[in-house]
């Protein structure tokens, strides 16, 4: 038994295998009446997944069962009544739970009809049941002083007694005490949580639970990652530890819906189990006297505010020693302004696990049928290793054939929209940027993904924009990465960027951006730019020549950058726009720039392998190059 005993409460805390919120241990003489009241309220308030054994033992269910139930229980409701102690079956329960709980402060007794002590001391009524079964079981000595330990045991825990309440005040009491230890949160089960530990390991070294510190950690990360499942693992995982905590998930919309005093009233709610309507200078001074009280474990989830930081948690020393405040955000910046110097970054999933993950919403299993394996690796590239995607995807495909399986895949490789589900998380930061950095942004998705981070800071300061700060601001809300000094963004986030563009208009030219070569094709033979476009980039490793109108730039007045190549002139340019700030046009095929032009805004030029012999005809007198910092032309200047 004591192996298991070590087992049992070192895993605990480190396991998400929880298969239920509540064991719930009685006499059969409750069965009808209190414990069958007491069953329905606590479905009634959520907490579903009880254990509530409704035959009887000795007839109907094996002991290895119980116990087996009992070590995958949260907690455990004991409703001891008068005749408890007279059954084998119920003081074995009674010192499994013990065995599995006790250490971990997860036992809930209910003294109904009973005292504590009459239960401590084997007294009265009570010890009466006790002593018939000690004389019936005399020769098991071992067994018989394993009951008695445990009854002593649970007499000296706080629980809930009748003495003196109605039935419904007791049985509500109950229910409060179960909804404050164990939700309910909506966790996924265990099974379903795909690589959740190894991130649990991670997080933990940042935790340091055993020193008495107060410490502020920040989960972050980009939109759909998976920063609230793990902050609600780790809630789960770790709030018996703590005399009172609270899950605020949210904070950004309850914030924004309903102003910063509903959030700081509900957070002091929540911690303190109190009903505060209005919020006001008293009870923001009684919440900082009780944050000092008490050992608390905040985690405030979806934060994308520093004011919201400084008025919720404010520093360290608000808190008791040993308090642990965790915040999740997409913004890097806010953890670094706050002091936050422990920061988690969630990775995206592996290959292997997000295909797990995947079927477990597709099939309900952990690996696909065979005649479906191509197919969800087709759909588990393009999620790129992002929870929501996979989320969304499978459960969308779950239980539909493989003509629709193959049908969405073909919509997805040429469609450049996202489903409604994903698009709506993945914008939100987007949405946080102010006007320059979407523009940047839009332009990495659409332009400059994998390339160069230097020469896209010099392509995007010679646009007008002044991209190292934004950068920068890019990287700390998770929308790019840097690596290996070039700009890359998830493939995902890079969608929901043209996507953003392509729902700008049915019509290539009423677009911002033109990057697929089709549309380029199309807009410069047929010439249907408009003022909307600001930036033609067509991609080097596309070869096929495209042949343009001499007017297709005529009505593109905003347009403030080129790069294309293999663009044909059988009829000459007339026009380019002043607009223009960066023009790279390899194999130009004309032997000078359209008289009309006038490159007064144009900060680089660079026209390689182009067959230009000199800028503008000898007609023209030379326009002023007051802007010019860069310029790449095959011939020499007179």
């Amino acid at each position: 038994m004591a192996s298991t005993t070590q087992r049992a409460t070192s895993s605990v805390p480190s396991d998400l295998e929880w298969k239920y919120d509540v064991f719930l241990s009685f006499r059969g003489e409750t069965r009808l009446g209190f414990t069958a009241h007491l069953l329905d309220k606590l479905q009634e308030q959520g907490i579903t997944r009880t254990f509530f054994d409704d035959k009887d033992l000795e007839i109907r269910r094996k002991v290895s069962e119980l116990f087996s139930a009992i070590e995958k229980s949260r907690l455990a409701i004991i409703v001891i009544s008068p005749d408890y102690a007279s059954s084998k079956w119920c003081l074995n329960e009674l010192v499994k739970i013990l065995e599995c709980m006790e250490e971990r402060g997860a036992v809930l007794p209910v003294f109904y009809e009973v005292e504590p002590c009459d239960v401590g001391d084997r007294s009265g009524s009570f010890g009466k049941g006790f002593t018939e079964l000690e004389e019936k079981y005399k020769d098991d000595k071992e067994m018989v002083g394993r009951w008695k330990a445990a009854l002593t045991k649970v007499a000296k825990i706080k629980g809930c007694t009748s003495k003196n309440r109605e039935e419904p005040e007791l049985i509500q009491n109950i229910v409060e005490n179960v909804r404050n230890e164990v939700g309910p949160l909506s966790l996924e089960p265990a099974e379903k949580l795909v690589d959740i530990d190894s991130k649990l390991k991670e997080l933990d070294v940042l935790l340091e639970l055993e020193s008495n510190d107060v410490l502020f950690i920040g989960i972050w990360g980009m939109s759909g990652i998976g920063k609230t499942t793990l902050a609600k693992a780790c809630y789960e995982r770790i709030r018996h530890k703590f005399q009172a905590k609270s899950f605020h998930g949210g904070v950004r919309e309850d914030s924004k819906a309903h102003g910063m005093a509903s959030v700081q009233r509900k957070l002091s709610n929540s911690l303190m189990k109190k009903n505060i309507q209005d919020w006001d200078a008293g009870e923001a001074a009684s919440w900082r006297s009780f944050l000092l009280e008490k050992k608390v474990l905040i985690i405030l989830d979806d934060v994308d505010d520093s004011n919201h930081l400084r008025e919720l948690c404010g520093k360290p020393d608000w808190f008791r020693q040993g308090s642990r405040i965790i915040i999740t955000t997409r913004d890097e910046r806010l953890l670094i302004s706050h002091g936050v110097k422990k920061v988690f970054e969630v990775p995206e999933l592996s290959k292997v696990d997000a295909l797990k993950l995947f079927s477990l919403r597709a099939f309900r299993r952990e690996n696909p049928p065979e005649s479906y394996k191509a197919l969800s690796d087709s759909f588990v590239d393009y999620a790129s290793g992002l929870p929501l995607a996979l989320e969304v995807l499978g459960s969308f495909l779950y239980g539909r054939d493989l003509d629709a399986w193959s049908s969405q895949s073909r919509k997805l490789e040429g469609d450049f929209t996202l489903d409604e589900k994903i698009m709506k998380i993945l914008i939100t930061g987007y949405e946080g940027l102010d006007p320059q950095g979407r523009e940047i942004f839009l332009d990495i998705a659409c332009f400059f993904k994998g390339e160069d981070k230097d020469r896209v800071s010099e392509i995007l300061d010679s646009c007008g924009f002044n991209p190292g700060i934004d950068i920068d601001v890019l990287m700390e809300k998770s929308l790019i990465k840097i690596s290996d000094n070039r700009v890359w963004m998830h493939d995902l986030l890079q969608k929901m960027g043209q996507t953003i563009v392509v729902q700008q208009s049915k019509q290539p030219g009423g677009r911002s951006r033109l990057w697929l070569s089709k549309d380029i094709f199309h807009v410069l033979k047929e010439k249907t730019g408009t003022p909307t476009v600001e930036g033609i980039v067509l991609d080097l490793l596309e070869s096929k020549e495209v042949k343009c109108h001499p007017e297709a730039f005529s009505q593109m007045f905003n347009l403030r950058l080129i790069k294309v190549h293999n663009v044909h002139l059988p009829e000459g340019l007339n026009s380019l726009p002043n607009s223009l700030r960066f023009l790279e046009w390899i194999d130009y095929p004309l032997e000078d720039l359209p008289s009309e032009f006038n490159p007064e805004e144009l900060v680089e030029l660079s026209m390689c392998h182009s067959r230009i012999k000199q800028l503008w005809n000898e007609k023209k007198t030379l326009p002023s190059f007051g802007n010019l910092k860069m310029l790449k032309v095959p011939f020499k200047s007179k």
